[in-house]
């Protein structure tokens, strides 16, 4: 059964009098993966697909590396307790206890309602159409700090 028209790189459709079974066949006769000139687009495509998916495949093996050579410095007589409590405590040296809303340096420490303040003498009567994203940005910080908390907190258990 000849699915694909070599012209146009288009599937050609099944027959309307196919039955059951006759539909059964032609959708397992489609091919696993589609070649890119059936979507329109340059062949070239398909390599850069594999370029991406390559790539993450490798940050992947980049960030288990770490975890897999701190097992190993555990030492082969550690068992699955040590070596999670090596992680639990590489967790909370890492995270932070809370976000800081303030930025710059210590003397002229901006904080991030100050900062609010500035732009709203700056934007005068436009403040009102930003509140919103202030607002929420406010909610996204508390909700990180909450969740940053709970970790902590796991992680002491």
């Amino acid at each position: 059964m000849n699915l694909i028209d070599a012209d146009y790189y288009t599937y050609t459709a099944p027959s309307l009098d196919l039955n059951f079974s006759g539909l059964l066949s032609y959708i397992n006769a489609l091919p696993d993966f589609d070649d890119p000139r059936v979507f329109g687009m340059h062949p070239n495509t398909n390599r850069a697909l594999m370029y991406v998916q390559a790539s993450r495949v490798v940050e992947m093996l980049v960030t288990i590396e770490p975890q897999y050579r701190m097992m190993i410095s555990l030492g082969t007589s550690s068992d699955s307790d040590a070596a999670c409590m090596a992680i639990i405590e590489d967790i909370k040296a890492t995270l932070p206890l809370s976000i800081e809303t303030g930025f710059g340096p210590q003397a002229r420490r901006i904080t991030f309602e100050n900062a609010l303040a500035k732009i709203s003498e700056r934007l005068e009567h436009k403040y009102h159409a930003y509140s919103i994203f202030f607002s929420l940005l406010k909610q996204e910080i508390r909700a990180y700090n909450e969740l940053l908390e709970l970790v902590h907190a796991t992680c002491a258990d």
